[in-house]
Formats: C-alpha cells, sequence, structure tokens
C-alpha cells in the first residue's frame, strides 16, 4: 500500500496535481449511472478540454447520455483560461464548442467558477489532491450531485470526516488508475471514484459507505 501512494505523497508535498484519468475507467463508471445524467448539466471544473478525457467522454456521449449541457473550466498559473460550453449537435467533433475568455484565472474557488457551479446538476472530475479538501467542501457547500477520483483517506482529513460520520452519503466505488505525465513518470497509481447524492440503489455491488468502514 506504501508503495502504491508514494508518488501520489510526493504530489501532495510539492503540488504537482498533473494526474489524468485514463478515458476507459470514465468510460465504465459514468454508464454503470448513466440514467442519473439524464437531462443534467454536467460541470467538469479543474478540466481543460484540450486535455481531459472528462470532456472527450461527456461530449462524445452527449446524445447518448441525453445530456442538457456539458461546461469546462480549468486553471493555469499565469495564463488567460477559459469557459466551454457544448449543447449537443456535432457529439463525435471533439472541437465543436463555444469558447468564452473567463474574466478570473479558473480557478474552481474564484466566484466566476462558483457561480457556473451553482448553475449545473453534477459535478464529474479529477481535483487537484493538494486542494482536495477546500475542493470537497465548495461542493458540500452547494449540495451537488458529484462523482470524482479522490483518496480513499480523503475522508479522514479533519473538515470532512464530520460529513461522512453525519451523513453517511459517500460512497466509495471502483477503483480507477490515475497516470501523471510531468515531474516524474508516466506511472499509475490507484484511485477510489467518490460518488454524492447519487441512487444508492445503482451501486457496484463492491460499493461501500466509508462511514461502514469506521
Amino acid at each position: 500500500m506504501k508503495k502504491k501512494n508514494l508518488n501520489l505523497n510526493k504530489a501532495r508535498t510539492v503540488k504537482n496535481d498533473e494526474f489524468y484519468t485514463l478515458y476507459e475507467d470514465i468510460e465504465r463508471e459514468i454508464f454503470y449511472y448513466k440514467d442519473e445524467f439524464e437531462g443534467k448539466i454536467i460541470y467538469c471544473n479543474c478540466d481543460d478540454p484540450n486535455r481531459s478525457a472528462f470532456w472527450r467522454f461527456f461530449h462524445l456521449n452527449f446524445e447518448r447520455l441525453n445530456l442538457k449541457g456539458l461546461v469546462a473550466t480549468y486553471y493555469i498559473e499565469g495564463m488567460q483560461t477559459f469557459l466551454y460550453r457544448y449543447s449537443g449537435g456535432n457529439d463525435t467533433d471533439i472541437s465543436s464548442y463555444d469558447q468564452f475568455s473567463l474574466k478570473e484565472d479558473g480557478d474552481f474557488r474564484s466566484n466566476e467558477c462558483q457561480e457556473l457551479l451553482n448553475k449545473c446538476d453534477i459535478v464529474v472530475s479529477n481535483p487537484p489532491f493538494s486542494l482536495f479538501s477546500d475542493y470537497i467542501q465548495l461542493l458540500l457547500k452547494y449540495e451537488k450531485k458529484f462523482l470524482i477520483i479522490g483518496n480513499k483517506n480523503a475522508a479522514t482529513f479533519k473538515d470532512i470526516f464530520p460529513y461522512v460520520k453525519k451523513r453517511g452519503d459517500y460512497i466509495w466505488v471502483s477503483q480507477c488508475k490515475r497516470i501523471f505525465t510531468t515531474r516524474w513518470n508516466n506511472k499509475g497509481i490507484w484511485k477510489y471514484w467518490m460518488v454524492y447524492k447519487f441512487a444508492k440503489g445503482k451501486m457496484h455491488q463492491k460499493t461501500e459507505s466509508y462511514a461502514s468502514l469506521l
């Protein structure tokens, strides 16, 4: 276990959050909950559409999932970032979208991104590990459904654990392989899908509430 988490711990120390999720892991997980996405606006608030497998998946399967809208924002230090919107019509061309310059920096904590968060239905993303606590608190504040990738131990963080203990709403699903491509190497590490406010009857057979593990 310690060996698997070595690179993750190093990433937290130097705040290298360049972890990328494999398309096949996203496809396998999302289709398991496909009914939850019908008619919904999906917000990928830590995703550059030029690199994000989340954006690619939802764009290619927009009609199949019967989505209402797809929105993405991202942050790159010192650079202009953008808001991306897709409302259907040309799913197979992932370069088909509306692009708008952000007034702020694209940080998920910015007022601009919080306004977008408030208007969406479901958040699906691979948030920066070094800011995971801030990230999850924001989603809880807005009471949004989410399906994100996180560290199972994150539920023990002092500002997250009370929600787990009180509500029992955190569901840990199948493992997925994340690959990071900067600073070190291309090794994969295993992480967990973290699901909130989805229908519990649709969870995987191996899914467990973290509260049951306490």
